[in-house]
């Protein structure tokens, strides 16, 4: 077994030495075709950036509709091995464009291959991923998270979910304002009142104290807590929020 966490040049070599298990993520296989090259040349021989075609078991943890994209096709083409490249090679001959085997050898890349085999994890199984992976529309096993909460192999955060509620009334000086939309002045009113450096603040005191001093020493010292907001740019505040007050009150919280 090796995992890589170098560089593609040890991904390439890792699976020209035709390593049993190898640990990578996926964003290096652009490149093992390069490597592959290089290598060859660097020995002197010509090389056609292909490995020798093995049948491989591919095992994605955190599976999603990405894996459906162009790096995705990089590894099926990378593990689709030499019999890729003469597939596309056979096809361009019989096409008569010679010129075109590269993207013929790209297309036949995108097709599944009959010598890998996906395997694949994920807590958030959308469409667009299960029709990748599976059969039918249909994983071919499920671990639910209530059987998960049960079997006491996660925790149900939902359990000691706090809301945080907000109150304030506004007061409309005109009540035949006509330049006034009500839904909409509503939500830009919320949406300023949620993302005022005052109020955010105030919360961030509120929610790390709490953990500070209730949370933070269970599970042995590893608690964790979630704080679940409306948008992403609430996100980025928060967390700028949480930072400064925790560095100010020097709490060991990461």
């Amino acid at each position: 077994m090796q995992k890589i966490d170098k560089n593609s040049r040890q991904l390439a070599e890792a699976l020209e030495n035709a390593v049993p298990i190898i640990i990578t993520t996926l964003q290096k296989f652009p490149f093992v075709s390069k490597q592959l090259l290089k290598m060859a040349e660097e020995r002197g021989v010509n090389g056609t950036g292909s490995l020798s075609t093995r049948h491989c078991a591919v095992i994605i943890d955190e599976a999603h509709s990405s894996q459906g994209g162009d790096t995705a096709t990089e590894l099926k083409g990378v593990l689709g091995g030499e019999d890729l490249r003469q597939e596309a090679k056979r096809r361009a001959e019989e096409e008569g464009q010679d010129d075109m085997e590269e993207l013929f050898y790209k297309m036949a890349g995108r097709n599944k291959q009959a010598n890998l085999s996906f395997f694949a994890f994920t807590a958030t199984p959308k469409h667009k991923t299960l029709s990748i992976f599976d059969r039918d529309g249909k994983p071919a096993h499920l671990y639910t998270m209530r059987q998960a909460i049960e079997e006491e192999f996660i925790l149900d955060v939902l359990k000691y979910y706090t809301t945080y509620t907000t109150y304030f009334k506004l007061l409309k000086k005109c009540d035949e304002d006509p330049n006034v939309e009500r839904k909409k002045a509503a939500k830009t009113l919320a949406r300023f009142l949620n993302l005022h450096p005052h109020n955010i603040a105030q919360k961030t005191e509120v929610m790390v104290e709490h953990f500070h001093a209730m949370t933070q020493h269970k599970i042995g010292g590893r608690a964790k807590a979630m704080v679940v907001i409306g948008s992403r740019l609430e996100a980025v505040r928060y967390k700028q929020s949480f930072d400064r007050y925790i560095q100010e009150k020097g709490y060991p919280i990461k």
